[in-house]
């Protein structure tokens, strides 16, 4: 994360708006030992579903509109 946040830094100028941003994504996955599976909420079809959870934390510049990515779970 503090390589990322060194590229964020350097990319973004320090006078542009700049705002944090989270992002989750959902996997479906099925069996009994994999590692972080849980029951999470499934945006595509609007209900709480057995699987796993990706996360990702970004960076976006307000003036350019790019994101960078900072740090994923």
């Amino acid at each position: 994360m503090a390589f990322n946040a060194a590229l964020i830094q350097a990319a973004i100028p320090e006078n542009h708006l700049t705002i944090a941003v989270m992002d989750c994504s959902f996997i479906a996955k099925s069996g009994k030992k994999t590692f972080g599976l849980d029951e999470f909420y499934n945006g595509c079809h609007s209900q709480v579903e057995k699987g796993l959870e990706v996360s990702l934390v970004a960076v976006v510049d307000g003036e350019t509109q790019t994101g960078y990515a900072l740090y994923y779970l």
